[in-house]
């Protein structure tokens, strides 16, 4: 309980210190990307501190509320001309997601992956079978994005795998 009020607290802090930056004109966010930045933090947070403790209602709530910033995110940064229809697809992939993140908590548990499977299946196939999604335009943005932001990637990769390497 005390790591969840923690990680509530850091989100209050920088929800408010966003909108003191906001008030004050040095950055100019619209309210949803400042919640979808919110969501993002908290998600990271909370799955970080629930992943391998075996508690599962936070480790599923932690990823549902980290993709739902990431859809959050997405809608408010890229050209989406009707964001009601991703409803369904973000819905599903969210909860597939949330069960494979469980699976990787308890490997011995597939009931979880194969969970995940079916939804995260379902979740692009209602996305093709609306065809308001435009899914290989939208991934080609993507992937042309982190194109340009590989080295970042690369860096923080190496900085990890030195931190956390055996001595």
């Amino acid at each position: 309980m005390r790591n969840n009020q923690s990680t509530l607290s850091l989100v209050f802090i920088f929800i408010l210190l966003v909108y003191i930056l906001k008030l004050f004109g040095i950055i100019t966010l619209s309210t949803g990307k400042i919640i979808s930045y919110a969501f993002l933090l908290y998600g990271i947070v909370s799955v970080h501190l629930t992943l391998g403790t075996h508690r599962r209602a936070g480790l599923f709530l932690g990823t549902s509320i980290f993709l739902t910033g990431v859809v959050l995110f997405i809608v408010e940064y890229f050209d989406i001309i009707q964001p009601g229809v991703l409803v369904l697809p973000s819905l599903l992939f969210i909860v597939g997601i949330g069960f494979l993140m469980l699976f990787f908590d308890d490997f011995s548990n597939r009931v979880f992956l194969y969970t995940s499977g079916v939804l995260v299946f379902f979740s692009f196939l209602s996305a093709f079978l609306t065809k308001k999604v435009p899914l290989f335009g939208f991934a080609g943005r993507i992937a042309s994005g982190l194109l340009d932001y590989y080295p970042v990637f690369i860096i923080l990769l190496g900085v990890y795998f030195l931190l956390n390497r055996k001595r």
